[in-house]
């Protein structure tokens, strides 16, 4: 995954549309779940490292969506 989508989706005017909507892309071209999972729990470690904590916090939100922990009309 190219983490440049990524904060490209975070500095938005709305990070947390932007994000589902970039994953829900991904998904429903094929990328792997699994491995974007991994990436995305590599990044959202990334973002903890540097103290951006509400970014880490939105990217943790969309790795529920992706693992289903959440509301069965949230996932992607």
């Amino acid at each position: 995954m190219n983490t440049e989508l990524l904060e490209e989706a975070l500095r938005s005017d709305n990070p947390y549309e932007e994000l589902r909507k970039l994953l829900k892309t991904m998904v429903a071209q094929g990328y792997e779940r699994k491995k974007l999972i991994q990436e995305l729990t590599d990044f959202a470690l990334e973002l903890r490292a540097a103290n951006r904590e509400n970014d880490e916090d939105l990217i943790f939100d969309m790795l529920d969506f992706l693992t289903g922990w959440c509301s069965p009309h949230q996932v992607i």
